[in-house]
């Protein structure tokens, strides 16, 4: 059994938009937005619009930051306002 990654990550499209969100699982995380369906994923319409527009091969996905669980909310926040990014916006 491995541990799963607990944390924030990034994601960026081909037009340099950026989308941050946190995970408990950040790698099953990234595999369910490439495997996505266009009714899937309503809270992320525009992040999920991206994918399919441009595929998910086309986007940067790095994880910034593995962190605890306890602080992951205050952590994602800080990322989104360090890269001025609303929701790939």
């Amino acid at each position: 059994m491995y541990n799963k990654m607990i944390g924030i990550y990034k994601i960026t499209n081909p037009k340099g938009k950026v989308y941050v969100g946190q995970s408990i699982n950040i790698e099953k995380r990234w595999k369910t937005y490439k495997r996505a369906q266009p009714n899937e994923l309503r809270d992320q319409r525009k992040l999920l619009h991206s994918l399919n527009k441009y595929g998910s091969e086309n986007h940067i996905f790095e994880v910034l930051e593995e962190c605890l669980e306890s602080v992951i909310n205050e952590k994602e926040i800080f990322w989104i306002e360090h890269f001025d990014s609303i929701k790939m916006a």
